[in-house]
């Protein structure tokens, strides 16, 4: 006839939120990976890492760099250039050769008289050792035995292949003089090609490298790497001189049409230390775009320490690295900076005091709102199920006013237990999560709501049935 008030249960309950919030704070902890930090500075030296650290808790306390950040020497590692985009790449596959050791083979290939099919597989093995060139070539001599294979297909009734091979010769030179020992019907089409080469959409080459590399795209020197060259697409060779070396890194890239394409020379950008601020960001926000589009995963943040103090943070979404910093002088430059920048707020009681005075509060208010109210509702159980009480049982259809007044109170009774066994499980919760928020929180300002309210079965009310559980709303920004 009756549901007993069962402080156990509700103990129960109080005790499971308290475990589910705290493996939920433990997994938010769990979940949370340091972010991916490169710096340039003095080397990989310990001091660099250790300064690169101490910027980084300056600028955002609550990151923990579980890791320490890696040095751009040890992230952009490798011996050739890469393109850091989905774009196709030819890479050396054979010994390096000189530009006179390939006009030699590109001599040999005119020379020869053979079939179409054997025409075409040798001049892509004439082009496959562009990519292993150790020094510059020029243009017209890049695109030569393509201009042959194009000449062969036209004269083979291949129009489509000669279209395809002519396109990729103007890509390369775009001034290349027709042979007039050809005939003048090819020259004509040769002409149609490159009339159609000008609605053709330009593409961008840019190269990742130090200021001081020579920097080369098919045969022709580019002023500033990263400023990049207009070209149209197809297959082009990218050349890098090292500083102090004496040939040149070459990679075949085949750049798509309207797209802007990034080489990067890993042990070129492993020196960049010294270039300006502005440089920097500009090769790195070109590097992450490509990464990016390539889906690959750039890093979180880029520090530079080359001697001014800088920090930029990518933002994949908008795909562009924001500047978090005024480059300073110093790293207490750099706390003044942060300091000056910091929003302006008004003074807020610390979180954690609060918390654990509100979490105590609750404790002790349930305690004695549950220890007293479960107690009368005991006494009062005991005497009507004695008999010795009055009480307004469910079935009573006429009942008198002291059993009314008795079953309103035993009712109020159960209900006030039910709230004390809610606040000390709230309370327990908010002091389980206190404690990890002051150790994971830094120095922030974290608001808390908390709601609860009591849970009985759909269509009963808590006199009909007891109180049986408690919901938790707890928030935290």
């Amino acid at each position: 006839m009756f549901n007993r008030f069962d402080t156990g249960g509700v103990m129960r309950i109080g005790a499971l939120c308290l475990i589910s919030m705290g493996l939920g704070v433990a997994g938010l902890a769990g979940a949370a990976e340091a972010p991916k930090v490169i710096y340039l500075g003095d080397g990989a030296s310990a001091t660099a890492a250790a300064d690169t650290a101490t910027v980084m808790s300056l600028l955002s306390p609550a990151i923990a760099l579980v890791e320490p950040p890696v040095h751009v020497s040890e992230w952009a590692s490798g011996d050739g250039l890469r393109a850091m985009g989905p774009e196709k790449t030819s890479v050396c596959a054979g010994p390096r050769l000189d530009g006179q050791a390939y006009r030699g083979q590109l001599d040999e290939l005119y020379k020869a008289s053979t079939e179409l099919a054997e025409t075409r597989t040798e001049v892509e093995r004439v082009n496959a050792v562009r990519a292993c060139l150790s020094e510059p070539v020029e243009a017209k001599d890049l695109a030569r035995a393509t201009y042959l294979m194009g000449v062969t297909e036209f004269s083979d009734g291949n129009e489509d292949a000669a279209r395809k091979a002519f396109t990729e010769v103007l890509a390369i030179d775009p001034d290349y003089a027709w042979n007039p020992e050809y005939p003048p019907a090819a020259e004509l089409f040769f002409g149609k090609v490159k009339d159609e080469m000008i609605e053709v959409g330009q593409s961008v080459i840019r190269v990742a490298a130090t200021e001081d590399s020579t920097v080369m795209v098919d045969g022709q020197a580019l002023g500033t790497p990263l400023d990049g060259v207009q070209l149209a697409p197809g297959r082009h060779l990218v050349q890098v001189l090292r500083p102090g070396g004496d040939q040149f890194e070459s990679l075949v890239v085949d750049v798509p049409a309207g797209s802007e394409s990034l080489v990067m020379d890993p042990n070129s950008l492993a020196t960049v230390e010294g270039q300006p601020h502005e440089a920097l960001a500009k090769m790195f926000e070109l590097l992450f775009v490509a990464m990016y589009e390539s889906s690959n995963d750039p890093p979180e943040y880029v520090v530079a320490l080359n001697p001014q103090i800088s920090v930029w943070k990518w933002d994949g979404e908008d795909r562009k690295l924001e500047a978090r910093t005024v480059p300073v002088t110093t790293i207490g430059d750099l706390h003044v900076q942060v300091a000056e920048d910091a929003p302006k707020a008004k003074k807020v009681t610390p979180t954690f005091p609060v918390m654990v005075a509100a979490g105590g509060a609750a404790l002790v208010a349930g305690a004695i709102l549950g220890g007293v109210s479960a107690g009368q509702a005991a006494a009062m159980r005991n005497d009507i199920e004695a008999g010795t009480m009055p009480y307004a049982h469910p079935d009573d259809t006429n009942p008198t006013s002291d059993q009314s007044a008795n079953a309103t109170k035993y009712k109020g009774l159960q209900a006030a237990g039910g709230v004390g066994g809610g606040l000390i499980a709230a309370g327990a919760v908010v002091i389980a999560i206190a404690v990890p928020m002051k150790f994971l929180g830094g120095n922030s300002k974290q608001e808390l709501a908390l709601s609860a309210s009591i849970l009985t079965p759909p269509g009963m009310t808590g006199a009909e049935s007891g109180v049986n559980g408690f919901h938790f709303s707890i928030g935290i920004r």
